[in-house]
Parts: C-alpha cells; structure tokens; sequence
C-alpha cells in the first residue's frame, strides 16, 4: 500500500511539474462539464436517442395500422361479400334462418 502511495505521489508531483499543466486542467475541467454537467450531457443524449427510437418503432405501427384499415376501408366500399363476412366475424350477426353456435375455448 505504501509503495502504490509513493507512485501516486510521484506522479503528481511530475504532473504539478510538468509545462502543460495549465491546459490539461482546463481540458480535464472543460470534458468534465461537457460529459456530466452541462444541460446537454451525455446521459440527456442517450435518453432523447432512445425516446427518438421508440417513437420511430411507434410511427411505423400506426402507419401499418393505417395501410391496413385503408385496406379494409377500400374492401367495405367494393366487396358486399367482405361486409357480410366482416359483420358475421366481428357482430355475430347472422340471417333469419340461421343459428350461431360459439365455440369458446
């Protein structure tokens, strides 16, 4: 432990000697404010990426949900046989002479 001890000491001791001190602190102060505390730091970054990620995932399910009740529109305006079908599937709508037995499971 000692012995760690004088290493360190060493080390500062030529680093509070040495000629380009002055800019490796304000470098070393300028990367700390940039990285941790600044209002647009590192960890802020990483959340506004991934709020971005799941918005662009959002937006691509609501446009695939779009494309598919437009489809679905389009088969109500020109396909009687879609209606019934959609009604009898989603309404349990049925005929006259009809019975409906559901089957749930």
């Amino acid at each position: 432990m000692k012995r760690l001890w004088l290493k360190i000491k060493d080390y500062a001791s030529a680093f509070l000697q040495w000629k380009y001190r002055n800019y490796a602190v304000v470098l070393f102060l300028f990367l700390l404010w940039f990285l941790l505390l600044a209002p647009n730091d590192l960890n802020t970054q990483y959340r506004i990426m991934k709020e971005r990620k799941t918005q662009r995932e959002l937006k691509r399910f609501y446009e695939a949900e779009i494309q598919r009740y437009e489809e679905e529109i389009r088969k109500f305006k020109t396909d009687p046989d879609f209606v019934e079908t959609y009604a009898r599937e989603e309404y349990l709508m049925k005929r006259d002479n009809e019975d409906i037995f559901l089957i749930i499971e």
